[in-house]
């Protein structure tokens, strides 16, 4: 149902009422999903100014799992700018906005309580290097962001540059667990390779946040990553390194040194903690399992060299 209104100083409005139950709807990237039959309304309000739409004073949607509203006007040079005072659909409620910026690229505000994205990883991993979609600049501040079923991050603060394919720049705070001081910087170093480093204060909280192990305490980790997109399943490849670390209640670890006769650094093991200066782990990540190749840790008396595979698909180290 439409409905116009002229106004006295010559505008033109209009109300547009849409009742959509009868259609199928959907929307895969955030894992919303309308059949037909499914209550559904929308709602536009609209203005013209001299035969042109220059704005939507409001618009809604209003569905099962699914909220909608904001608000869009064109500026002096004829662009959208759209703001959405809230999205709501399943863990999601945010606000934002859209424009599109000179250089053609959509530039996107995000902020809000929380943002589920496990949904557009997922389609983002079935086809990483899609082509066709518009450039994206985005800003976001979300207070927690889902990116796994177990897997959360808190009061995040991001700014990344989509080209169409790939993320080619991207600056990222986070607190993940009780690691409350995470960084992750992306940027492109040549047409098919980009390279990624992620620093913490706190290497043995980020290590327990990943179930990986809780007997490692404190380090400043830094772990740095090449992503070569020269072809397809390239492993990510790097290093990952923590320094002034901990041990503690290690038993595989208390076994060694127990076989080898280093009892005063079994009784650290037993106590605060034995220190170790520094960790050295070269890796490659092809997806699903990160392989390391001669890792080795060494404190002041002693060190130890390992190697094997952490499979995340499988739970397993």
């Amino acid at each position: 149902e439409l409905r116009l209104t002229q106004t006295a100083a010559g505008a033109l409005t209009g109300e547009l009422d849409i009742d959509g139950k009868a259609a199928a709807l959907s929307l895969p990237e955030v894992d919303w999903h309308k059949p037909a039959g499914a209550q559904a309304e929308a709602r536009l309000a609209l203005e013209w100014q001299e035969g042109t739409l220059r704005r939507l004073t409001q618009f809604g949607l209003l569905a099962e799992g699914l909220s909608v509203a904001g608000s869009a006007e064109r500026d002096a040079a004829g662009v959208w700018i759209v703001g959405f005072d809230r999205v709501a659909t399943g863990l999601t409620d945010i606000r934002g906005s859209v424009r599109l910026g000179n250089d053609g690229h959509l530039v996107v505000g995000v902020s809000g309580s929380s943002l589920d994205l496990r949904s557009l990883l997922a389609h983002l991993q079935e086809a990483p290097d899609a082509a066709g979609v518009v450039p994206i600049d985005l800003n976001a501040a979300v207070d927690l962001v889902v990116i796994g079923d177990e897997t959360f991050l808190h009061q995040v603060t991001a700014q990344a540059d989509y080209d169409g394919r790939r993320v080619t720049r991207a600056s990222l705070d986070f607190t993940f667990g009780e690691a409350r001081d995470l960084s992750l910087r992306l940027a492109s170093v040549a047409p098919n390779q980009r390279v990624a480093v992620m620093t913490s204060a706190n290497a043995g909280a980020v290590i327990a946040a990943l179930g990986l192990t809780s007997n490692m305490v404190g380090g400043a980790m830094q772990v740095e990553a090449v992503i070569d997109g020269s072809y397809g399943d390239a492993p990510i490849t790097g290093t990952f390194e923590i320094e002034d670390f901990y041990i503690v209640e290690a038993p595989v670890l208390a076994r060694v040194l127990s076989a080898v006769s280093i009892t005063g650094a079994l009784e650290m093991l037993g106590g605060d903690g034995m220190l170790f200066d520094r960790l050295i782990a070269p890796f490659s990540y092809d997806g699903s399992v990160v392989h390391f190749d001669e890792a080795r840790a060494y404190g002041l008396s002693f060190g130890i060299t390992m190697e094997g595979d952490v499979d995340f698909d499988q739970d397993s180290a």
